[in-house]
């Protein structure tokens, strides 16, 4: 996304008559070229197993509509590694495992719901909260208010 190239190949993932999710991708790119990011290629698995989590922060696993397309051996590393985390974390060290995935076992039409998991030291450790649901690419989304 910092390059020329690559905001075209972003871009060129968008249908072309999509214009809301044009404009929607031209919002994150505004972002990322204000936002310095890294981006770290490798097995998903791999990177969160080699997650740690730092005094004074909040670290966030984060993946959108990729889960059902992971062998169940990677899954699990991955479930693993963030139970690991989630053992090590506290006020001062949070974890939130965050994801916007099909909300049933996928059948090609589903409903997807934003889920968090958060850990820091809480009785509510690791606990899922359905924060909204909605379809694929995000639009329409319906929220959810606390207890709902």
């Amino acid at each position: 996304i910092g390059t020329t190239e690559g905001r075209a190949l972003l871009g060129s993932y968008v249908w072309v008559d999509d214009v809301e999710r044009f404009r929607r991708l031209a919002a994150a790119m505004a972002v990322a070229a204000r936002v310095p990011a890294t981006v770290v290629q490798m097995d998903a698995a791999d990177f969160v197993v080699d997650l740690e989590l730092a005094d004074g922060t909040t670290t966030i696993v984060w993946h959108s509509a990729m889960w059902v397309y992971l062998p169940a051996p990677t899954q699990q590393r991955i479930l693993d590694g963030i139970a690991r985390l989630g053992r090590g974390s506290g006020p001062d060290r949070v974890l939130v495992h965050a994801s916007w995935e099909w909300a049933a076992p996928r059948d090609g039409m589903g409903e997807f719901a934003l889920v968090t998991r958060t850990w820091n030291g809480s009785t509510t450790d690791g606990l899922p909260e359905v924060l909204a649901t909605g379809m694929s690419h995000g639009h329409p989304v319906r929220l959810f208010s606390a207890g709902e």
